[in-house]
């Protein structure tokens, strides 16, 4: 993993410095073109070189495990994790304590002033690329102990990586922390409950939620109502002895749009009510009362 890092630092250091620099003063629309076509020729040159079957590495310890009570945890997956959480803590010691990571910080927040400070801007922004390829070159050491690996699966993780950063928080290394958790448990819990290919549904409707609500805790709040209410039914359906079929199907669904519809109109009717100073307890139970009765 250490070797690969590396040699992506230097890699993502030398495009930022020969391409993407001369791109800064340009307008953002630019800079995203620019990036794109870059990211196009990366994605076809790896279809070229290395084609479009599926491949991965095999380890020593692929099929250990270990025990814990009646749990079993597969051993790649927690040294996966375990090297993600060190990566992670690397990079937040970095920004927080080091000196470089403090200046890049502050032209992140602030161009102009880090210019009127003297500081050199060209090069702190390649080093940021640097460690942003860095971070890529583990995360994919990482991921291909994990899953098959395509040169087509780039792009998609970036788009999930996208909605974790929104999710999170731009700037908030612990907010995108913890909204990568939350989207994983989110998918993970998705194709247990429902089939895997609802995992991105769910990814995207936590954007959606985040992006409207502008914080993760409401929409956290709002999808706690589709299990409670699944497991009503089918709580439901164990006391009257009825099989799960295609009726059922058809109305689990109409239930998750009714319960969804309606959680998010309470949990605005609330904040609403808050907005207008009405105290927090009384804005809960008026919007409680007036959403109840069409779930119900």
């Amino acid at each position: 993993m250490l070797p690969l890092a590396a040699l992506m630092f230097v890699a993502g250091y030398i495009m930022q410095m020969t391409l993407i620099n001369p791109f800064i003063s340009r307008p953002e629309h630019s800079q995203f073109m620019l990036l794109l076509a870059m990211a196009v020729i990366i994605v076809n040159g790896l279809l070229i070189v290395f084609g479009p079957d599926a491949r991965s590495v095999q380890t020593s310890y692929a099929y250990d495990s270990f025990a814990l009570g009646p749990l079993l945890v597969d051993a790649t997956k927690l040294y996966a994790g375990i090297a993600a959480l060190l990566v992670a803590a690397a990079l937040f010691a970095f920004f927080r304590f080091a000196p470089i990571g403090k200046a890049i910080r502050a032209c992140a927040d602030n161009y102009t002033g880090a210019l009127v400070v003297g500081l050199d801007v060209k090069r702190l922004y390649a080093l940021s690329f640097g460690l942003g390829l860095a971070c890529v070159g583990a995360a994919g050491a990482i991921i291909v102990l994990i899953v098959d690996v395509t040169p087509p699966l780039g792009p998609a993780l970036t788009l999930l990586a996208f909605i974790v950063v929104i999710t999170g928080g731009l700037g908030s290394m612990p907010g995108a922390l913890l909204g990568g958790v939350l989207i994983g448990l989110t998918e993970a819990l998705a194709g247990l409950f429902f089939t895997p290919s609802a995992k991105s549904m769910f990814s995207f409707a936590i954007l959606v939620l985040v992006l409207l609500f502008h914080n993760f805790v409401t929409p956290i709040s709002i999808l706690l109502s589709l299990p409670l209410a699944i497991g009503g039914a089918m709580f439901a359906l164990y006391l009257t002895g009825y099989a799960i079929g295609m009726p059922v199907v058809i109305g689990f669904l109409m239930l998750m749009g009714i319960v969804t519809k309606n959680a998010i109109m309470l949990v605005e009717f609330a904040l609403q009510a808050m907005a207008d100073n009405v105290p927090k307890r009384e804005a809960i139970l008026d919007a409680v009362h007036k959403r109840a009765r069409p779930i119900i």
